[in-house]
């Protein structure tokens, strides 16, 4: 497995959280702040 990629792989999946917050909600929103709080 490639050097950090265990710690780049949520920052990676930002873009699909968040569109997917924007129409949904809930639980979507909950981990976009969960990712981005690591920051």
């Amino acid at each position: 497995m490639e050097s950090g990629l265990e710690e780049r792989l949520p920052v990676s999946q930002l873009y699909h959280l968040i569109f997917h917050a924007l129409h949904f909600g809930g639980g979507y929103i909950r981990r976009v702040k969960e990712i981005l709080t690591k920051f």
